[in-house]
């Protein structure tokens, strides 16, 4: 945190956007890849996908969760992955925050880029399926 804000302020009320990379609009996958690039220092692939399409999306997670630059962890700190699914299979990702107890930062169709704890992601009827963590540990 610098001067008591947390890093993640400077992204929420951002618009979503299908293929969204910022700085004002973003999908999924295009906020946790900028985020990962800005925040940390890692360089993830561009996924070309319909962010509408939950098939398409479950794919492209499971091939960066195959990559073996991420790990399964149990309990999350900030900066990992958070795979979520509305059902079984995760298709859609977000950042896990340290604020408020924790929070998950993620690009969400009709609400664009917002922080929420875990009742809000069952109200919006996703669930927190796994966190990965970057295989360096850092």
């Amino acid at each position: 945190m610098t001067d008591g804000v947390h890093w993640a302020f400077h992204y929420l009320g951002a618009e979503w956007a299908p293929g969204g990379e910022g700085p004002d609009r973003y999908d999924c996958w295009g906020l946790f890849r900028v985020v990962q690039r800005d925040r940390y220092g890692r360089h993830l692939p561009t996924i070309q996908v319909d962010p509408r399409s939950a098939i398409a999306c479950s794919r492209a997670i499971a091939a960066q969760r195959t990559s073996g630059a991420w790990h399964e962890v149990g309990e999350p700190q900030d900066g990992d992955a958070v795979l979520m699914a509305q059902g079984h299979i995760p298709t859609h990702i977000g950042v896990w925050i340290d604020v408020d107890g924790g929070r998950v930062l993620h690009a969400q169709q009709g609400a664009g880029v917002i922080a929420s704890s875990a009742a809000a992601l069952t109200s919006m009827g996703w669930t927190c399926r796994t966190y990965y963590r970057w295989a360096d540990g850092g």
